[in-house]
């Protein structure tokens, strides 16, 4: 199951709402907002992937498990603020 984030489903609410109405100021900062956070989300999900092939090819267990709990905390947690931003 895919989990949606909080600022993935308003980027998607505030773009089907562009495309009816001009956004106000504040909207498009908002999804300026979004994207910064939806691009740094998906750049660190890439990374982590990545890093954990690259752990697997050289047979670096402990390395994969502690890359895999870190993608399962991104993946589970609503608004993945916390390592998302570290690219921001």
């Amino acid at each position: 199951m895919v989990t949606l984030k909080s600022w993935q489903i308003r980027m998607a609410e505030l773009t089907f709402k562009q495309k009816r109405t001009d956004l106000t100021c504040k909207e498009e900062r908002e999804l300026e907002d979004c994207l910064k956070l939806n691009a740094n989300y998906v750049w660190t999900m890439m990374t982590l992937e990545n890093l954990s092939l690259e752990l697997a090819a050289i047979k670096d267990v402990k390395g994969q498990h502690e890359v895999c709990r870190r993608i399962e905390e991104l993946v589970n947690d609503p608004h993945s603020y916390k390592e998302a931003n570290r690219h921001a």
